[in-house]
Formats: structure tokens, sequence, C-alpha cells
């Protein structure tokens, strides 16, 4: 959990309008990898009820990867006429691959 707690260190949460709801930031996210993600999320469910990670397109981030492989589920976001459907695919596709739970899809 040594890493986890550096990573927090660096994190800073900002307050919402949404009664405890707090949205953390982390710096250098792209640095993290797959077992500093798994104690980062540990550490954090000790904290909060509810983990909602915001990553950029597992294709696009290797700490992505890290997250979604640990994450109790995965969902993809998509938009109409402008989400291309092979880089969906191969999205979805890699998301298999490294066993993370694929919970749907949400087309803006």
């Amino acid at each position: 959990a040594k890493d986890s707690e550096k990573i927090l260190g660096r994190a800073s949460f900002d307050l919402t309008v949404i009664k405890n709801l707090k949205i953390l930031e982390l710096d250098d996210v792209n640095q993290i990898a797959k077992q500093q993600a798994d104690d980062l999320i540990k550490t954090l469910k000790e904290k909060f009820d509810v983990l909602i990670i915001d990553s950029p397109p597992i294709t696009e981030s290797i700490s992505a990867a890290a997250f979604a492989s640990v994450a109790d589920g995965v969902i993809i976001g998509a938009k109409s006429k402008k989400t291309d459907r092979d880089f969906l695919i191969r999205n979805y596709k890699i998301l298999n691959e490294i066993n993370a739970r694929v919970l749907g899809v949400v087309l803006q």
C-alpha cells in the first residue's frame, strides 16, 4: 500500500455539488502499473463505498488497462456518429483479453 499512499499524496480530491461525492484527479495517471492500480483501488475501497474511475480509451492508455483489469466493472462510452465502430470493437476485445468485466456501453 506504500505506492498507493504515494499516489494519493500527489492526488487531489475535488469537491462537488453532490453530497459525499468526491472526484479524484491523479497526476501522471499514465505512469500507473497494474500492481499500483490494484493497490490504489484497494486503498480507495477502504475509504469509499463506490468508486467510479474515468479513464481514456484502453487503446490510448496503459494505466486504463491496469485499472480496467482490477475494477469491478467497466462501462464503455461512445458518441453517436462520432465514435468509430472498429475502435469500439478493438477496445472491447482488449478489455476481454485482460479479463475486464464489461458492464455495457453508454451511447451519447
